[in-house]
């Protein structure tokens, strides 16, 4: 049998206490409803008034202070004056007139009959009435014992019905206990009095436990993946901080060898410098994060830690990496075909891009798009033939990073052509519908590299070989969850160099200081507009319609 962890494996009882007490906090919202509705259901209001009472005990049968004291121990679901009037008539033709006529001649404490209308009672007015001295015959008649309600005490005929039940013991004593007869019924009366749950109390009451059923759902979410987020990645982060450390020394030999009249030294230099100021606070949140174990994980403090050193240690690790690759290629210094194949792995990755659209459209793909696989390996060739030309010295290497720009700006154009092709041959409701979640994507990953929507796929990635890739390339499982995003050691700058919005001056065109969107992203666009759905409360009636591709 597994021993279970000690103490100590779990992180000590500081981060147990905290764990609980988070916990606690989740376990409070969903009580929350029972706890305001005095531990009661929260589908129904809590018996929590105390009424009012009011004797007029004219044939004197009643012990007026210990009925008064009882009814006033009582509660309901709603503000309640209880009236007990006891008349002296022997004979009653209609009790609730023989009530309204006392009520008119004799003062009460509050108003038994409505001002609006003399018809009706008044509303927050129960009636307990009785005739004593008439026969048994005219009780069983409702004219010598009744119960009248007033129009916003809420009771229906079943509750009504219950209260007559609740006497029928007392009806058929010789001698009987007039005293527990009124409490009974008023007890009685008090369970079903706002009982019933009417539309809009339904809808209020359902309101607001599902407010805080979602509160609690949550923050059960949020603190539970918050120590998923601050454990997932640690270790790769902690890898990459490690070679800053052991690299560090050496960065300012790197940086003296990048041309500083050359604008891709000049903004590679640039982001370098963006990032080094952090080499010591890094160091400092390492030391101070430590090696959480256990439940401390889900800690505020080590969280934020976490979050900071996964962050800038893979970003410090590429672009020192980014900062050697520059050095070498721009001086073609020993090792610069290394840095060479990392700029050309990027743009084959696109390419790779590429011809996923066309693995995707099968026979409705006509002769145009035949012509563009074959743009895309004339590419290839002159990528390819981009290497000779940089060892014999042929073209300069910041001549060559321009080339790869403009490839990689040639395949995008491609890319978003077989889009808009496929966009256009929709029908117009589904095309625009398209055309929203397309730029959608598209805009989340522009305005913000670090929270892009890909996870709303559903689907694989592409690798860097352009086959699907679930958990090889692109994002990972883990990146949902905190996991460190790979960051790019390119000199050109893409949207997953590190530093890029400090530094990068557009996103388009070809140039050191523009940022080439991956036509990975396009295809992911793609897929996400042509594979996700909406809402369902967003959709609107589904009509088959073939549509084919339009090139322009």
């Amino acid at each position: 049998m597994k021993k279970p962890p000690t103490v100590s494996e779990l992180g000590g009882l500081r981060a147990i206490l905290g764990y609980l007490g988070n916990l606690l906090i989740g376990v409070a919202l969903v009580v929350a409803p029972f706890i305001i509705n005095g531990g009661q259901s929260p589908f129904y209001p809590a018996k929590q008034f105390h009424p009012t009472v009011e004797i007029h005990d004219e044939a004197g049968i009643l012990q007026r202070d210990y009925v008064k004291s009882e009814l006033e121990k009582l509660t309901f679901r709603q503000p309640t004056h209880v009236v007990v009037v006891n008349l002296p008539n022997s004979k009653v033709e209609s009790l609730q007139d023989e009530v309204r006529n006392y009520a008119r001649t004799h003062p009460t404490d509050v108003p038994w009959i409505s001002w609006e209308d003399s018809g009706r009672w008044a509303d927050n007015v129960m009636i307990v009435a009785q005739a004593p001295h008439t026969d048994y015959d005219d009780v069983l008649a409702g004219q010598g014992r009744n119960f009248f309600y007033g129009p916003k005490l809420d009771i229906d005929s079943d509750g009504q019905s219950e209260v007559w039940y609740s006497i029928q013991k007392y009806l058929t004593q010789s001698d009987r206990d007039e005293d527990a007869l009124v409490v009974t019924a008023v007890r009685t009366a008090s369970s079903y009095i706002g009982w019933h749950l009417g539309f809009t109390r339904m809808f209020r009451v359902a309101a607001l436990f599902l407010i805080f059923m979602a509160a609690a759902n949550l923050w059960f979410r949020y603190y539970l993946t918050r120590g998923r987020m601050a454990r997932s990645g640690i270790e790769e982060a902690r890898q990459a901080y490690e070679r800053v450390i052991g690299r560090r020394a050496d960065m300012s030999a790197f940086t003296s060898l990048i041309p500083v009249d050359e604008p891709y030294g000049v903004q590679v230099l640039a982001r370098y410098l963006v990032l080094q100021k952090h080499y010591r606070r890094l160091e400092r949140s390492w030391g101070a994060l430590g090696t959480p174990v256990g439940l401390q994980w889900y800690g505020l403090r080590v969280g934020n830690k976490a979050a900071y050193v996964k962050a800038y240690s893979m970003q410090l690790d590429a672009v020192q990496q980014a900062v050697i690759n520059c050095a070498r290629l721009l001086s073609l210094t020993e090792f610069w075909r290394d840095a060479w194949q990392n700029e050309c792995d990027a743009v084959f990755a696109d390419m790779q891009a590429v011809k996923r659209f066309g693995a995707s459209g099968g026979r409705a793909y006509d002769s145009k798009l035949t012509s563009a696989m074959q743009q895309v390996a004339s590419l290839r060739s002159l990528v390819d033939g981009l290497e000779g030309g940089l060892s014999q010295g042929q073209i300069r290497p910041v001549e060559g990073l321009d080339v790869l720009g403009r490839v990689v700006s040639e395949l995008r154009q491609i890319a978003e052509r077989f889009v808009d092709g496929v966009f256009a041959g929709m029908s117009r409701g589904e095309r625009r519908r398209c055309r929203r979640r397309y730029k959608k994507y598209m805009n989340s990953w522009s305005s913000s590299p670090r929270s892009k929507i890909s996870m709303m796929l559903g689907g694989a990635q592409i690798g860097r070989d352009g086959q699907e890739a679930p958990h090889a390339e692109g994002l990972k499982s883990a990146d949902r969850w905190g996991g460190v995003l790979r960051m790019s050691s390119t000199v050109r700058m893409l949207t997953r160099s590190p530093a890029v919005d400090e530094v990068a001056v557009t996103s388009e065109g070809v140039g050191a200081l523009s940022v080439s969107a991956p036509v990975m992203d396009v295809y992911n666009a793609y897929r996400y507009a042509m594979l996700y759905r909406d809402p369902w409360w967003k959709r609107e009636p589904s009509k088959k319609r073939k549509w084919a591709i339009r090139w322009s």
